[in-house]
């Protein structure tokens, strides 16, 4: 009966006890000041030294740079001739180079370009089959491949991967 005693007067003395309210409604670390009709919250004074808010105010450390690179296949399917470039700043360098040297090899402008691939900060493959040549780009060898010999494969039978390069990207500054 004791015990029962003192667990309800406990009870009773935790529900009627004032519930305290933190700094009359203003958010952690600032304090109420003025008058009714509503207080001013400012900072408290010293909040925020050290502790889990020790890095408040400074900058973000720096993040590293890529520079971007590019790589280019250009094909003369009726020639068989094909120009590629790789590593280059500019997509535009790419496509020039791969032209160059597609059309320095015997093939033409205009069938340099029909079949043409640019691709930016991954991968090229070139896939041939009986009666077709396909160019396509992935974030890596494995995907391009694949892309490519998927597109071969539907116009034509024994497709096979003839050419592989990456273009990925540089790392200029490592903090």
């Amino acid at each position: 009966m004791r015990t029962l005693t003192r667990c309800g007067l406990l009870l009773i003395g935790l529900l009627s006890a004032n519930v305290a309210l933190a700094e009359d409604g203003c958010p952690p670390g600032l304090v109420p000041t003025g008058r009714p009709p509503g207080p001013t919250c400012l900072p408290m004074p010293g909040y925020g030294l050290g502790g889990a808010n020790a890095n408040q105010g400074r900058p973000a450390p720096p993040q590293p740079r890529w520079l971007e690179r590019w790589g280019a296949i250009a094909i003369d399917v009726n020639a068989a001739k094909m120009g590629t470039a790789a590593d280059r700043k500019t997509a535009r360098d790419a496509e020039r180079l791969a032209m160059k040297q597609c059309k320095g090899k015997g093939g033409t402008e205009a069938d340099c370009r029909r079949t043409l691939l640019v691709y930016g900060n991954g991968c090229g493959a070139v896939a041939m089959g009986k009666e077709v040549i396909v160019a396509r780009g992935g974030i890596n060898i494995e995907e391009a491949s694949a892309r490519a010999l998927k597109e071969c494969g539907v116009d034509t039978t024994g497709c096979e991967v003839l050419y592989t390069k990456c273009s990925y990207p540089v790392l200029v500054n490592n903090y």
